[in-house]
């Protein structure tokens, strides 16, 4: 594991707890379509992409078409334009 000792379990499921939830906002960054957000967080430990998994999605990412109605996306296309 990244950063942790061995010696200690309750810390060692801490940190991978600290990990998963990191790597899953990365995942819902790229998600999302903020290609952009997801390189600088990279650089920042994952700290972009708390940021940009709780900002909207683009209007033509795989979130956006999972999760929004075609209403939203017509909106938010519009508003992109």
């Amino acid at each position: 594991m990244i950063g942790i000792a061995a010696s200690n379990g309750a810390a060692a499921g801490y940190a991978m707890a600290f990990w998963m939830a990191v790597l899953g906002t990365g995942v819902i960054t790229l998600l999302k379509g903020r290609q952009v957000a997801f390189l600088l967080g990279l650089l920042t430990i994952g700290f972009v992409w708390i940021v940009a998994a709780c900002r909207l999605a683009q209007p033509d990412s795989v979130w956006a078409r999972h999760f929004y109605s075609d209403k939203q996306r017509a909106r938010a296309r519009a508003r992109h334009a």
